[in-house]
């Protein structure tokens, strides 16, 4: 389950949305609590996805500084589209970094020393220690429109058990 901070921030983006109890009615998500708390999800902006591995590396830097090499968390970061999940991975295996990409067909390998990489749908029911979420031009934080964009983003930032990271990527 996730922290309360991360809950209440995904939650934040589903403000004035209607959400299927998939009984017949409507949730309110005002009854749900988190037992557990720590800090609100990083926010992050980037100009292009080119410049998005670096800012990963850095977060998970900055979040094995705050572990301080105690364990080895279960990281995943997810995506939208598989062009983007595909660019990541090249990056990262050009600059030897462990990772790999979880497919429908596949179970997740219980080995927390590799960072996993996957689409948002796929990463649906899954849960992780820490999770970055990158949020590429085509779909914005603030969206106002009637598809499911704002459930995914509240799905995908919720398998975070721990930490959680949110990367706007901007195009110029």
């Amino acid at each position: 389950m996730p922290l309360e901070e991360i809950r209440n921030y995904a939650l934040g983006i589903l403000t004035g949305r209607e959400i299927d109890d998939l009984d017949g009615g409507i949730d309110e998500n005002k009854r749900y609590k988190s037992l557990s708390h720590g800090p609100k999800p990083r926010i992050e902006k980037t100009s292009d996805l080119d410049s998005a591995p670096n800012l990963i590396t850095k977060i998970l830097k900055d979040w094995e500084t705050d572990h301080k090499g105690n364990f080895c968390p279960k990281t995943c970061v997810m995506v939208s589209k598989n062009k983007i999940l595909n660019s990541l991975k090249t990056h990262f295996e050009q600059t030897g970094l462990n990772c790999t990409v979880l497919k429908h067909d596949q179970l997740d390998e219980d080995k927390p020393e590799i960072l996993r990489l996957s689409t948002m749908h796929r990463a649906k029911g899954l849960e992780f220690d820490q999770v970055i979420v990158i949020l590429d031009n085509t779909i914005p934080l603030d969206v106002d429109d009637e598809d499911n964009t704002p459930n995914l983003i509240y799905v995908s930032l919720t398998r975070a058990r721990s930490l959680a990271a949110l990367i706007e990527l901007r195009s110029q």
